[in-house]
């Protein structure tokens, strides 16, 4: 049987050698020898004093000769609401009364879910570690995200329930604090 040699059409050559190039020139490339600048520390040498500021008797006499108490600034009151615990102890741990993280745009919602177990932590402070499950529906026929929450110390891990369609002010379930406030803004109308 006689051998057929195999020829490609000249556009798939084309094509290889342009991915050829593109790769090439997309490689890391460090910077010549000649470039390369390494700081040097050079101490000072022995016998050599730095020199001391001199006296100025005006910026000694204008200096405040009393103290005066400064209040510190005290957290906003929408800070305070943003990290508030929950008293529904379903809150979160049921399919039908979920974290409520949507906004307008249905393409940010695992991010905002994303954003609110990154904020969330353990008891005493640990953070959590969590993982995607199987979105399921609840009994309003509302698509919910389940995750799978732990933190070092939990005896068994936990399902926190997210609804990425609708929002509601956000709240810390039961068992949980926050790092931070949540930085999930209501989405604009």
């Amino acid at each position: 049987m006689p051998m057929r040699r195999l020829t490609l059409p000249w556009f798939s050559c084309l094509y290889i050698i342009i991915s050829l190039a593109f790769f090439n020139s997309c490689q890391y490339q460090p910077a010549s020898a000649e470039r390369t600048e390494v700081p040097i520390f050079i101490p000072p040498a022995r016998g050599e004093s730095t020199p001391s500021p001199a006296y100025t008797p005006s910026l000694v006499e204008n200096l405040p000769s009393k103290t005066e108490t400064v209040s510190t600034p005290s957290p906003e009151p929408e800070e305070i609401k943003n990290c508030e615990l929950t008293t529904d102890p379903d809150y979160g741990f049921s399919a039908d009364a979920p974290i409520q993280v949507g906004s307008n745009q249905l393409s940010d919602g695992p991010e905002r879910e994303l954003i609110y177990l990154l904020t969330l932590r353990g008891p005493n402070g640990e953070e959590v570690f969590y993982t995607r499950q199987t979105p399921q529906f609840n009994q309003a026929g509302t698509i919910v995200d389940p995750y799978l929450v732990e933190y070092e110390g939990i005896k068994e891990p936990v399902t926190l329930y997210f609804d990425l369609y609708n929002y509601a002010p956000l709240l810390v379930p039961l068992g949980f604090t926050c790092e931070a406030p949540f930085p999930i803004r209501p989405p604009q109308e």
